[in-house]
């Protein structure tokens, strides 16, 4: 699963960090391409034990972003790096912030 954010919203976590930031044009034009690579997306789908109606599937996607990705950032808008890596969380297989989600969907 991936995300394209180069012509969408930018996800809340960067609405959130430029809100206190004088965000121009050129600082979104370097966030914006940087959001589509190194993407993990995760779906969970599961079923309420104690739901009266058993068909109803609920499904929380999560797109996790690798920090690798936002190397640029570092030299060119160092508080916005610093800002997200604090949100940051180590795995396995490398490091990690939650870019956006999608929680509680309810499939007919």
């Amino acid at each position: 699963m991936e995300i394209d954010y180069a012509k969408s919203p930018l996800p809340a976590i960067y609405q959130d960090v430029l809100g206190s930031h004088d965000a121009g044009s050129n600082q979104l034009n370097l966030i914006r391409p940087i959001l589509n690579y190194l993407q993990i997306g995760i779906s969970l789908n599961y079923m309420l034990a104690s739901d009266e109606r058993d068909d109803r599937m609920f499904t929380h996607i999560s797109v996790l972003h690798d920090l690798r990705a936002l190397e640029p950032l570092r030299k060119n808008l160092p508080d916005v790096y610093a800002a997200v890596a604090k949100q940051g969380f180590i795995a396995d297989t490398g490091r990690y912030y939650l870019l956006d989600s999608i929680n509680g969907y309810k499939n007919a």
